[in-house]
């Protein structure tokens, strides 16, 4: 038994979400893994260490919720960030959907995202959800999956259209 537990869990794809402050990485964590933990709050560095779970559709993908970046000052919750930046997993980057092309730009010109597997989730999409046209020329141009979710209301047809963007994210071969 405790052989298969260890083969389980050599098999899980770590993800780590990485966004600003306030983008919903928490929300989008507990919607996908049910974890209560990560507590809901709409204040700027509210989340201050990493917190991992797996989801609980797909028991194969183990999420870490990391702070938000700050990169206008010199802050232990980015250093914390960046420290699993580092290592190699599959990148979330969760933007707000009305501010996707800056919050992108800066992620682009603060970390090195080239090598790396990447997927994005723009969230606020009750705010911003643009045509499927437009969408699709989003898509094309970062060349990742890219999703559309409202992390307050995320639905299972939502979460899955989050985990097929894992499945789906792509190593960046250059910027965005």
């Amino acid at each position: 038994m405790l052989e298969q537990a260890q083969a389980f869990s050599l098999t899980q794809e770590e993800v780590v979400l990485i966004g600003s402050e306030s983008v919903g990485k928490s929300g989008l964590f507990r919607a996908l893994t049910g974890e209560k933990s990560a507590v809901a709050r709409n204040v700027k560095g509210s989340t201050i260490a990493a917190l991992k779970a797996s989801c609980q559709l797909h028991p194969d993908v183990r999420l870490t919720d990391l702070p938000g970046l700050q990169f206008d000052m010199d802050s232990q919750n980015t250093q914390l960030t960046l420290d699993h930046f580092q290592d190699d997993k599959t990148i979330l980057l969760v933007v707000k959907a009305t501010n996707l092309k800056e919050e992108l730009t800066e992620l682009q010109d603060e970390l090195n995202l080239k090598g790396k597997r990447i997927a994005v989730v723009a969230t606020h999409r009750d705010k911003y959800l643009p045509p499927e046209s437009e969408q699709n020329r989003i898509k094309e141009l970062v060349q990742v999956p890219v999703i559309w979710v409202n992390t307050r209301k995320m639905d299972e047809q939502d979460q899955e259209a989050v985990i097929a963007g894992v499945k789906q994210a792509e190593v960046r071969l250059g910027s965005f």
